[in-house]
């Protein structure tokens, strides 16, 4: 024991009259601790199941863990934890792994309808983003979809007289 403190021993004098037996505190009150009572020779300790912890103050009093706390609660990307239960999420763009429930996979968003993109989907880490064949470009106004580029549009597509747009031309 620290300074200051003193460790009482629960002994009783046995039945011979010469020597001392252990008193069992855990049987009274369960030693006043909140869960579990060890009794060890010539006093107690309290304990508490996994998820708790000892209150340091009165070392009899087991609280509740935030399992997120330790390790991200084993999570890769965001922990929640509810009531000693841990429980994973991730990002957007990303699900749940089904064989651990804690690691976050990408999920292809381009197996999923094609992204919904008009012509070529590409996955990314957590997104995907559309592409459009030579020729044409993604619309402003919608990045899903590509239209044709008019090259007659920019100084008369090089030409020296007329400029005819082909779909699809470069």
């Amino acid at each position: 024991p620290g300074p200051g403190r003193q460790r009482q021993h629960n002994l009783k004098l046995s039945a011979d009259g010469r020597s001392c037996e252990d008193i069992n505190e855990c049987m009274n009150n369960n030693g006043g601790c909140s869960h579990l009572c060890a009794n060890t020779d010539g006093t107690m300790e309290c304990a508490c199941p996994e998820g708790y912890r000892l209150l340091a103050d009165d070392g009899k009093t087991c609280v509740q863990v935030d399992g997120c706390i330790i390790d991200n609660g084993g999570c890769s990307h965001y922990c929640i934890g509810d009531g000693g239960t841990v429980h994973c999420s991730c990002p957007d763009g990303y699900k749940l792994s089904v064989i651990d429930h804690k690691t976050c996979i990408d999920i292809d968003e381009c197996e999923l309808d094609g992204g919904d993109c008009s012509h070529e989907c590409v996955n990314t880490e957590g997104s995907y983003h559309c592409e459009c064949p030579q020729g044409y470009q993604l619309q402003a106004d919608d990045p899903l979809s590509c239209e044709d580029i008019n090259e007659c549009a920019v100084n008369n597509g090089g030409c020296s007289h007329e400029c005819i747009n082909t779909e699809g031309s470069r």
